[in-house]
């Protein structure tokens, strides 16, 4: 298990004068996108003490692996501010350089069980990446506006 509680890779947090990073490594392109949407999740809030009670079905397109990552998680944040969603863990069916599909579970957000940890402001679009190596292991990399 990964630093992060994610089931199938390790994030972890990238120092920056602005922003807050997260870096990941996994086996697979979706199991990259799963540990980099529980690390966002985890910045959020708690992820231990969400419940995966509902499931938000998520579609995105993109120009590429970076494209697809960034919309991903512009909609997993796009869900916290409208909806008040807390991500639990991500389930991706499948990631290609045009599109991703799965679903995020959690639960809505109850402030006598979630403390709310950052505000983060946008996905940059800032030095991402989200790549194979020639060992088969995906890398990512994403900045968060705080």
């Amino acid at each position: 298990m990964g630093r992060d509680g994610s089931e199938r890779g390790r994030c972890w947090k990238l120092p920056h004068t602005a922003d807050v990073g997260l870096a990941a490594v996994a086996p697979s392109a979706e199991a990259l996108l799963e540990t980099l949407s529980a690390g966002f999740a985890g910045l959020l809030a708690d992820r231990r003490a969400v419940r995966p009670r509902e499931e938000w079905p998520v579609r995105v397109t993109g120009a590429g692996f970076v494209s697809v990552m960034e919309r991903w998680l512009d909609e997993q944040l796009f869900l916290w501010e409208t909806r008040r969603f807390l991500t639990r863990r991500a389930r991706v069916d499948r990631v290609t350089p045009g599109a991703a599909q799965g679903v995020l579970l959690g639960e809505r957000y109850e402030a006598s069980r979630h403390a709310q940890l950052l505000a983060v402001k946008a996905v940059t679009k800032h030095a991402s990446r989200f790549e194979e190596d020639r060992d088969g292991t995906w890398h990512g990399r994403v900045y968060l506006d705080i």
